[in-house]
């Protein structure tokens, strides 16, 4: 369970949530100088984590916008998540496919495949279809861009 279900967020716990936040951010820096990448990367996750608690009182789009960042990459920590994140929307738009329109299992895989990196419009389409390709388009399309800037973070170190 995450530490703000534990904790009532008061001004002066968030002061000293944002102090540990700057911590981490400084042993991070100083371990990535030492050229220890690995251990710099935990430290961020422990930052990112602790300033996302921290939006809950603030700012809850920025707290959904880094829930959802720390799910799909780790922060941009996790080439992993990140392609796990991609099957998994494949996966999710494909079962719609085929509980709402009737697709074949391996069509409806298929055609979310291509749909989540290119719009794929074939007349004659069922109505509100138009939307569900809309929206996987978008979340493929921002999954893609994430992969190609955390590639880029992890090979430039």
């Amino acid at each position: 369970i995450s530490n703000f279900f534990k904790i009532l967020w008061t001004p002066d716990l968030i002061k000293n949530a944002n102090i540990a936040a700057d911590s981490y951010n400084r042993i991070k820096k100083s371990l990535r100088e030492e050229g220890d990448y690995l251990k710099a990367g935990k430290f961020y996750i422990n930052e990112m984590d602790l300033r996302r608690e921290v939006y809950w009182n603030n700012n809850k789009l920025m707290w959904l916008f880094y829930s959802i960042l720390s799910i799909t990459t780790n922060y941009g920590e996790s080439i992993r998540r990140l392609v796990i994140s991609y099957f998994g929307l494949i996966t999710i738009f494909a079962a719609l496919y085929m509980g709402l329109y009737g697709y074949p299992v391996f069509n409806a895989i298929i055609y979310s495949a291509l749909n989540s990196v290119a719009v794929i419009y074939i007349i004659g389409q069922p109505t509100g279809l138009e939307l569900l390709i809309f929206i996987e388009n978008l979340g493929g399309t921002v999954l893609i861009a994430l992969f190609v800037y955390v590639f880029a973070m992890k090979m430039s170190r």
